[in-house]
């Protein structure tokens, strides 16, 4: 009798889910000269999956940053947004590279007018460390809101005292919101004959 109260003993201290319990039980019908079936059988417990192990936690970080990625890549190849998505702002700037050494620079038309200003414009050189002469940079324009809507900025890289055609050309949408934030967004697929007669 005691082998037997040990033996159960064990069982109920070894196992504490499902199959366990219900041999637990068998026996104490045994023991206590009962059917089995006099006793209803306990309801299986559950047992909840892992829900992210320290694997799977590294694989959804990865493909997180993957994700990031590629919407970045997408971003750039669709439209150049020259502002950022999460601190709007007030102003923004178009960067052109050129080199104001052979005479040619970048000057732009704006259509309408009264959506966007100017406030400021530079040229920045390439670093130089050897002092070389014709070194190229970029020009930069620096934009502000000033009345909620859309324009067209239009530049062109020439010799002004020329008559001929521009050698370069790019093309910006401007986009002030109710809340003056600017966008700048740089416009493909027109071609320099277009350039004269581009919609607002």
């Amino acid at each position: 009798m005691k082998t037997v109260e040990r033996y159960i003993h064990g069982l109920k201290k070894a196992y504490l889910e499902n199959h366990a319990i219900a041999q637990w039980e068998h026996f104490e019908c045994i023991k206590n000269n009962h059917s089995p079936k006099a006793i209803p059988t306990r309801t299986k417990r559950k047992v909840r999956p892992v829900i992210a192990t320290q694997w799977s936690k590294k694989k959804m970080m990865k493909r997180f940053l993957l994700c990031t990625l590629a919407l970045c890549l997408l971003l750039s190849a669709t439209g150049c947004v020259l502002f950022d998505l999460f601190s709007p702002s007030n102003q923004a700037t178009v960067e052109l590279e050129g080199n104001p050494t052979t005479g040619y620079t970048w000057v732009y038309v704006m259509a309408p007018e009264g959506v966007v200003r100017e406030l400021s414009s530079d040229y920045k050189q390439d670093f130089n460390p050897f002092g070389a002469d014709g070194v190229g940079g970029t020009f930069i324009f620096t934009f502000e809101a000033v009345s909620e809507g859309q324009a067209t900025l239009m530049f062109y890289y020439l010799r002004e005292w020329e008559n001929g055609d521009p050698v370069n050309y790019a093309v910006y949408r401007a986009i002030v919101d109710a809340r003056g934030n600017l966008a700048l967004e740089e416009l493909w697929g027109y071609s320099l004959g277009d350039m004269y007669n581009i919609p607002s």
